[in-house]
């Protein structure tokens, strides 16, 4: 199954924001760390983990 991925999908405003980081812009990194952080909190639950180690998991991800 295909799904069209529109120009507001995570995907492109995550790799928008990182181009802009890449770019010399040190906001862009705040907002993807914005735009993921909430997928990356509910893969993490989703899988049976509690919250502090949710928590752990997404902190971790991000200092990676």
């Amino acid at each position: 199954m295909h799904t069209d991925a529109g120009a507001d999908s995570l995907a492109i405003r995550a790799a928008n924001a990182f181009r802009a980081y890449r770019d010399g812009q040190p906001a862009g990194m705040s907002t993807l760390v914005d735009e993921v952080t909430p997928l990356l909190w509910a893969v993490a639950r989703q899988q049976g983990l509690q919250h502090q180690a949710a928590e752990d998991v997404v902190q971790n991800t991000w200092l990676k």
